[in-house]
């Protein structure tokens, strides 16, 4: 694995990520791999795509997870998971009949 040349399971590992995922996502995942790795110490930040983006850029951290894709020669961008959204409205809103909702069918509806 590469985990385990790179850090020969020591170091530390720096991850910047959308405080969203960082709620739920990440302790289940960190709590998986300290299991495996429990040699190897994790620092967590969070911030949004294009602050975790431009530190992972700069290698201040290691690995970043955001909301889109990052265009840099030198770093390799991975989707590693697709959610659907969902738009929650009253049952009698006019758009609640539809079975799909675009961004554009909310333009000009009140905040």
């Amino acid at each position: 694995m590469w985990l385990n040349r790179t850090f020969n399971n020591q170091g530390h590992l720096r991850v910047a990520s959308l405080p969203g995922l960082a709620l739920g996502f990440l302790p289940r995942v960190f709590r998986s791999f300290c299991g495996e790795f429990p040699n190897v110490n994790i620092s967590l930040v969070t911030r949004n795509s294009g602050t975790a983006q431009g530190w992972i850029a700069t290698q201040e951290f290691d690995i970043g997870l955001t909301g889109n894709a990052i265009d840099h020669p030198g770093l390799l961008t991975l989707p590693f998971t697709a959610a659907a959204g969902v738009c929650v409205m009253p049952a009698a809103h006019p758009l609640a009949a539809r079975a799909y909702v675009e961004p554009k069918d909310l333009a000009g509806l009140r905040r």
